[in-house]
């Protein structure tokens, strides 16, 4: 079942829209389960948050991307937090893609360990209509990724087999046809910026 659209434009199955408001007042992170969670993180420097809310038990001393769906509790995040993501739709459509991308790159802990220094990482603002044929800058613009020129510039698709590109034109061009991808995406069309997985690693001699 497709995800219904709600009040503030988000895909989800709850109404944080209207929930959020009371969300941080009473959903306080307790210091017992958050040494619990941060013991269990070990010595990762990066972590992944998934339904990252309003941020409790979010590390502050490592690298966190925070991924929620929901527009009001993105709002909703201390200053203080890194930016929580709305998840990129690809996944759920090329999901070989996405895979081949993250083994091709180093972690951004390693790229910081190998270039010393003091290391300062930040997420670069995709905007709407980003000039850039990129993956991540057709966030909006989903129809742009059934030109097969639009995919050959980003190699990515190169090491994916022609079968599974087969099933991502049918799929995304069946989704855009009948309205599925916009009822379940479509604030992505008006959203100016995504915040990605395009960062800036600079290196800075100690």
């Amino acid at each position: 079942m497709s995800p219904r659209r709600l009040a503030d434009g988000s895909a989800g199955d709850v109404d944080y829209g209207s929930i959020g408001a009371v969300y941080r007042d009473c959903r306080v992170a307790d210091p017992r389960i958050a040494s619990f969670v941060h013991a269990a993180l070990g010595d990762a420097r990066s972590v992944l948050n998934i339904g990252a809310g309003t941020g409790s038990y979010e590390p502050t001393d490592r690298l966190v991307t925070p991924v929620e769906p929901s527009a009001t509790m993105r709002a909703r995040r201390p200053a203080s937090l890194p930016t929580a993501i709305d998840a990129y739709w690809l996944d759920e459509y090329a999901p070989d893609v996405i895979e081949t991308e993250a083994s091709r790159y180093a972690a951004i802990s390693a790229l910081a360990a190998g270039l010393g220094g003091v290391t300062t990482v930040s997420r670069v603002p995709i905007p709407l209509d980003c000039q850039d044929g990129f993956n991540d800058a057709y966030y909006g613009r989903p129809e742009m990724l059934l030109e097969p020129a639009a995919r050959l510039a980003c190699s990515a698709w190169s090491f994916v087999a022609p079968a599974a590109i087969a099933r991502f034109e049918a799929h995304l061009a069946k989704d855009l046809a009948d309205g599925t991808w916009d009822r379940k995406h479509g604030h992505l069309r008006s959203q100016p910026f995504l915040e990605g997985a395009l960062v800036l690693v600079v290196s800075k001699p100690s």
